[in-house]
């Protein structure tokens, strides 16, 4: 696919578009009931960690995780280091999409990082997102590419009114649930 052209957005991207947000708002409506259902965790893995393929046996751990975070509530970008260590304790990997997602779901206006916004944002937007090497290194270039991703997002808003416009038009329903953050993830998302 190219650049994003919202003016040919197709009827079936739009379905795409509409049941990724009944699952998505599904997770943010639910990630307040401590402890997390099973019902969320399935939801939540079929939405976010199939892609990345967590292995089972470390998932009760990352749930864990995330009921915590979910209980503390404060967290920033700041706070990604720290998650990404845990997280890394826990799969052996310096996981960014996993620990994007785990941050996203706690606080909204944190952005994903996950392939297909990577590979868009590489390839229109100019943002440099490399996260190759290994041990140490794999581990800093994961975190130049999570500032540059959130400073790529600061003032989303502005860059992007165009595309949070069309969202609030085409899915008004979901307009006041998800944050200038998430419409523009989803559009890369679903479009791209």
């Amino acid at each position: 696919m190219g650049k994003i052209n919202l003016k040919n957005v197709t009827k079936e991207q739009k379905e795409y578009f509409r049941e990724c947000l009944r699952n998505y708002c599904f997770i943010m409506e639910q990630k307040s009931k401590i402890p997390l259902s099973e019902e969320f965790k399935n939801n939540f893995n079929n939405f976010y960690l199939k892609a990345r393929r967590l292995k089972n046996e470390y998932k009760p751990k990352y749930f864990k995780e995330l009921n915590q975070r979910i209980k503390d509530t404060n967290i920033s970008v700041e706070d990604f280091e720290i998650i990404l260590n845990k997280l890394n304790k826990i799969t052996g990997a310096w996981e960014i999409s996993i620990t994007s997602k785990l941050m996203h779901t706690v606080n909204s206006d944190l952005p994903i990082f996950d392939s297909k916004v990577k590979n868009y944002l590489i390839k229109y937007e100019d943002v440099i997102l490399s996260i190759y090497g290994k041990g140490e290194q794999r581990k800093q270039a994961v975190l130049r590419a999570w500032c540059n991703l959130n400073n790529w997002y600061n003032n989303i808003e502005i860059k992007k009114s165009d595309w949070i416009d069309w969202f609030d038009k085409e899915f008004s329903e979901y307009k006041d649930r998800i944050s200038a953050t998430k419409k523009v993830d989803f559009i890369i998302f679903c479009l791209s």
